[in-house]
């Protein structure tokens, strides 16, 4: 789908809620106090089935909140209601009439809060921007709310989460802000997913067309029988035009064309499929507690250790031993978190590179281009970093720490490459800090 045919689906849609908010809801725009509060013995049980469903105490909200901890935004969890249960906040002696309502127990039901980004996530079932002139109350219209649903490892819907800002009408914001809360949203029901489906065969689905090759992707649980135990939601939407009545008990071969054995005799071996209009299909299995394997601190090898590359780059380089080294040595250097520079012409393989390299790691990227030399695009980097902080403080960690791809590198303005190369240089001190403290490190 392209950019603009999902432009034009978000304005019918908000148009569309507009419409239920007048003519079904009766509700008026310029109401002084619009946003319901639910008493706050209502909200202890809300919260309670939420942590119960995404199983228990993991500290998955409590990571995501440090993104709001430099007071310019806040994070919100909803339950599946749109009922707030949590709020995360550097100004934690604010109130609920400071942020218009936005407070613990408001309920942003569509028919009571209108047209707002929870009540439209929730609805949609994908992340979701509601500017300022996109809330249906007046009162709103100073807001960016941005949200995405959150599935549980059987794909029913537990609740929401979100980012609050004031809006400054970037749609850059707004884009790093849906790619940060989607790919959180998909890590916690990835990691709920290897938890339920432990003992089964899981296979790895990805898909990426021209022009967008890193897209996300999910995984499928597979039993004995080669039929489907279940599936994570990003894969529902990559093969769901496959498998209309839902992927659960469908036989694997007859959704992939593909037996799910012929995956398993190859364990994380990537198979690449062409489907629908020039995208490409990526297949890899992970055998029964692999998924849930952590790798543990290693101390530092004495000695130059012989490293066998990982598939999916051994597959890059088959046939050229020059290929073979090269991807050697850069899957060493990303290993201890070195920058890449990868250039090259449109169709060389750049995007190959990088996927193989990343594997199944949360993954965030920005055009350059949209990020200008102002206050705004400086705030938008130092944003899009922190994200990445986050969700590499994410259940998988230590295992797949996450990545930020910058596009067309050579359009970022100057005073933004400072922000950058700053940032980078305070994180190398900290690593050099952190490694001096202890003869541990993460590969």
């Amino acid at each position: 789908m392209t950019a603009g045919t999902t432009d034009l689906r978000r304005r019918e849609e908000i148009a569309a809620s507009w419409e239920r908010c007048e003519r079904q809801h009766k509700l008026t725009r310029d109401a002084a106090r619009p946003i319901l509060l639910l008493q706050a013995s209502e909200i202890a049980p809300r919260l309670k089935r939420i942590v119960e469903r995404t199983g228990g105490r993991q500290g998955f909200f409590r990571q995501l909140a440090s993104v709001a901890g430099d007071g310019k935004r806040c994070l919100v969890v909803t339950d599946a209601e749109g009922v707030l249960v949590r709020l995360e906040t550097a100004g934690r002696d604010r109130d609920a009439e400071d942020w218009n309502g936005i407070a613990l127990g408001s309920c942003w039901d569509e028919r009571i809060a209108g047209t707002n980004g929870v009540s439209m996530a929730l609805r949609a079932g994908r992340a979701y921007t509601v500017g300022g002139a996109d809330h249906f109350y007046a009162r709103l219209r100073a807001f960016a709310c941005t949200g995405a649903p959150i599935f549980d490892a059987e794909g029913a819907l537990v609740g929401s989460v979100n980012l609050v800002t004031f809006d400054r009408g970037s749609a850059t914001d707004h884009h790093l802000a849906r790619q940060f809360l989607e790919t959180a949203a998909e890590r916690i029901q990835r990691r709920l997913f290897e938890q339920r489906f432990a003992d089964s065969l899981l296979v790895a689905v990805s898909s990426g067309a021209h022009g967008r090759p890193l897209s996300g992707g999910g995984l499928v649980a597979v039993d004995e029988a080669g039929i489907i135990l279940g599936a994570t939601t990003a894969v529902d939407r990559i093969v769901g035009d496959c498998a209309p009545r839902g992927l659960k008990g469908q036989p694997f071969q007859a959704v992939f064309d593909l037996e799910s054995e012929a995956l398993a005799t190859v364990p994380e071996r990537v198979l690449s499929m062409p489907i629908a209009k020039g995208a490409m299909l990526n297949l890899s299995a992970l055998l029964p507690g692999r998924a849930n394997r952590v790798r543990r601190p290693i101390p530092p090898a004495t000695a130059p250790q012989r490293r066998r590359l990982s598939l999916s780059l051994r597959q890059l380089a088959t046939g050229c031993k020059v290929m073979a080294a090269c991807c050697a040595e850069a899957e060493m250097l990303f290993r201890t978190g070195v920058p890449f520079l990868i250039d090259g012409e449109t169709g060389t393989g750049k995007s190959a590179l990088i996927a193989a390299l990343v594997g199944n790691a949360p993954l965030l990227k920005v055009d350059c281009d949209t990020l200008n030399g102002a206050e705004t695009g400086i705030e938008a980097l130092q944003s899009l970093l922190s994200q990445a902080r986050v969700l590499s403080l994410l259940a998988e960690a230590a295992q797949a720490p996450a990545t930020v791809v910058f596009d067309n590198i050579v359009e970022m303005p100057p005073k933004t490459q400072s922000s950058c190369a700053g940032s980078w240089t305070r994180w190398k001190r900290r690593r050099l800090a952190s490694a001096s403290r202890s003869r541990s490190w993460w590969p």
